[in-house]
């Protein structure tokens, strides 16, 4: 049985995710070294996510996806698309069950 998606613990994770992806740096168009640093940026957020917070992430070669929280996404841009698609949906999801609310 599928559990109830909790506003609070929702909430909770938009800021850790938001938190996390302040922590990547910036690449600027050519930086080769700066698009690697990045991406192991990205990587490390994705280790903490699954290790931390139980998000369940999965990597194949075309597309992402996430699923964290009981909201689930994909991106076929990389991780940083994902993380930030996965904050457009968590906060769909709590605007949904707001809107729910008697």
């Amino acid at each position: 049985m599928k559990r109830p998606l909790d506003i609070a613990e929702l909430k909770r994770l938009i800021d850790v995710v938001e938190m996390q992806l302040c922590m990547v740096p910036d690449v600027k168009v050519g930086d080769r070294d700066g698009w690697e640093r990045r991406n192991a940026a990205l990587r490390k957020m994705a280790d903490y996510l699954t290790e931390c917070e139980g998000a369940r992430i999965a990597l194949p070669f075309d597309a992402k996806g996430m699923k964290l929280g009981g909201v689930s996404t994909s991106c076929t841009a990389g991780l940083g698309g994902l993380f930030r698609n996965w904050l457009v949906a968590a906060r769909r999801a709590i605007a949904k069950l707001e809107s729910d609310r008697p």
